[in-house]
């Protein structure tokens, strides 16, 4: 494997990580008692990094 492809692997497992700990925060009962504002604005963070997980392993698909 290149240099780049092992770099948007470990890229993936750190963002996955981060990804389920937020997932895991916002179920918990902090998360409930944020502002509207600030709940919207992780949700929305969430998603993109949903977004960005689903691109990178498009991307390491087309590396085998």
């Amino acid at each position: 494997m290149e240099d780049y492809q092992e770099r948007v692997v470990k890229e993936k497992i750190e963002l996955d990580q981060k990804k389920n700990s937020l997932t895991d925060y916002m179920h918990g009962d902090f998360f409930a008692n944020l502002s509207a504002v600030d709940q919207g604005l992780l949700m929305i963070q969430l998603e993109a990094m949903k977004m960005y997980s689903d691109t990178l392993t498009r991307r390491i698909d087309c590396f085998s």
